[in-house]
């Protein structure tokens, strides 16, 4: 039983380690985590601009329904008393 066990040690421990417990096996699951966050925020996004943007009004035409009067008058001079100067 301890060959088989002695054995069966060297053969796992001559493995590669796992990427979980390597400083770049961590970086590029932290790498994988953050780009499908950024991914995710960003559909999000454009969903709820696709659902604003319906929401919207439509615009209006620009030829209004009335017709305005603009009315441009100049500054108007106070009359002076003359008693005063």
């Amino acid at each position: 039983m301890k060959p088989l066990c002695f054995i069966l040690l060297l053969a796992v421990s001559a493995t590669p380690a796992c990427s979980r417990f390597t400083a770049s096996g961590r970086q590029d699951r932290a790498y994988a985590a953050h780009f499908k966050k950024i991914r995710v925020d960003r559909e999000r996004r454009l969903v709820r601009l696709r659902q604003d943007v319906a929401k919207m009004p439509a615009p209006q035409a620009l030829v209004p329904s009335e017709p305005r009067e603009m009315i441009s008058e100049g500054p108007q001079a106070a009359p002076r008393d003359s008693e005063n100067q």
